[in-house]
């Protein structure tokens, strides 16, 4: 989800349709990319960048199983970042406790993404979840 107070955004359905263009001439081009330049094919004329993809993809897989699953941490993601961000299309005041209970556990996640020790703070369980919501401030 991205926050509402980002720096560049498009109307709503002017922003859909050149996303869905965007993915639909990345999908056309990344075909045409691997064509072959003329027939008939051989060693000599073949396309070799369906070769190098091949490579690309086959060292990324082998890094990832040998190192990156155990080693991979994730984005780092700052506090202050975080507090700012007003989440779109959750709606608040369901009213049966579903809704904090989720917040609950976005705080906490956060708190683990953050890499606070202090859980406890971080966290601030379902009652500080309860008075955020209806100070307006938000988590």
């Amino acid at each position: 989800m991205l926050p509402e107070s980002r720096a560049f955004r498009l109307p709503g359905p002017l922003g859909w349709l050149l996303n869905l263009l965007g993915i639909a001439y990345t999908l056309v081009t990344t075909v045409l990319f691997v064509f072959p330049p003329g027939l008939p094919v051989n060693g000599s004329n073949m396309n070799y960048c369906v070769v190098v993809f091949a490579i690309i993809v086959g060292v990324s897989l082998v890094q990832w199983w040998v190192d990156g699953r155990e080693n991979y941490k994730g984005p780092r993601v700052e506090e202050g970042v975080l507090a700012r961000v007003k989440v779109v299309g959750v709606g608040v005041g369901v009213g049966d406790g579903e809704e904090e209970d989720r917040l609950a556990s976005r705080q906490s996640l956060v708190g683990r993404m953050v890499g606070n020790g202090d859980q406890e703070e971080t966290r601030g369980g379902k009652e500080a979840v309860k008075d955020k919501i209806a100070s307006g401030k938000g988590i």
